[in-house]
Formats: C-alpha cells, structure tokens, sequence
C-alpha cells in the first residue's frame, strides 16, 4: 500500500512533470521523457512521481541522489541529519 504523500505525488506531482515536459517539448518533433532525476527523502515524490511517469514513459530512467547527511539508501537512514 501506497503512502498518501506517494498517493498525492502520482496525481498531482506526476501529472505536473509531464505536462511541464509536453510544455517544454512541443516544438520538437517526437520528444520522449528519458530520465527524471529526484533527491531522495520521505515525502514519496521518488514513488509516486517516478511511478506515474514509468506509467506514461515505460523506457524512462528514473535516478536519485540524497545528501550525505541523511544517507537513506546508502546507510538505510543512518547519518548525521
């Protein structure tokens, strides 16, 4: 089961990255979304987003950084922050 900041992410989040990307890309002729790159935290957007946009784009790469203070995938949650 989904979190309700993930659930908010996929419908509002989501949905505003792809239109922002259509915005930007309406001149170029077959533009596809290749990659999204979001820093890792709590709130879900890495889930929800990511999962709304692998929905709408199946090839995208979906990246995330985090910094060393709150190394949540690196030292699963363990740092200074």
């Amino acid at each position: 089961s989904r979190s309700r900041s993930a659930v908010f992410h996929f419908n509002c989040t989501g949905p505003a990255l792809e239109h922002s990307f259509q915005a930007a890309s309406a001149d170029c002729a077959n533009a596809e979304l290749a990659g999204a790159f979001f820093t890792q935290g709590s709130a879900g957007t890495l889930e929800g987003a990511g999962e709304f946009l692998r929905q709408r784009f199946p090839h995208i790469k979906i990246v995330a950084g985090e910094a060393l203070q709150a190394p949540t995938m690196l030292y699963n949650g363990h740092g200074d922050h």
